[in-house]
């Protein structure tokens, strides 16, 4: 039910490993699509009834597993 952009993400990111985001990212507004939707919202109330299940992971939580995760590859991988 909270709504969170691709940039919220990025924010999140690379703000988890202290760095920012405009800093590494470039955007092609070329590769924009015409006919992208502005917002896209999930909304679990099918599943919290059917199945009884509702999140329970944070979005900062989420971002900060993600980026944890990829840093433990890197680091195991030694790239």
């Amino acid at each position: 039910g909270k709504e969170h952009s691709v940039e919220d993400f990025a924010k999140k990111a690379f703000g988890h490993v202290g760095l920012n985001y405009k800093d590494h990212l470039i955007i092609d507004k070329n590769l924009i699509r015409p006919a992208e939707v502005d917002t896209l919202l999930a909304d679990f109330t099918k599943a919290k009834r059917e199945l009884k299940w509702q999140p329970k992971i944070l979005f900062e939580d989420l971002v900060a597993g993600m980026v944890e995760s990829d840093l433990e590859i890197v680091t195991n991988l030694k790239y």
